[in-house]
């Protein structure tokens, strides 16, 4: 919704969408999360991450 509407564009459009499916899983805990792969996606999405809060 935010792309259709050019206020993220599409790599971070892609990106927050990955993260959904990580959250889905620690909220719902159908799956069990590793901490190496919280680390990893914190290390690589960090940027990602400010640029979305920088739009509240």
């Amino acid at each position: 919704m935010l792309f259709n509407v050019d206020i993220i564009d599409k790599q971070l459009m892609t990106a927050m969408y990955g993260m959904v499916g990580c959250r889905n899983i620690a909220v719902h805990a159908n799956q069990e999360l590793e901490s190496d792969i919280i680390k990893t996606i914190i290390e690589v999405h960090l940027p990602d991450l400010s640029a979305f809060h920088r739009l509240s």
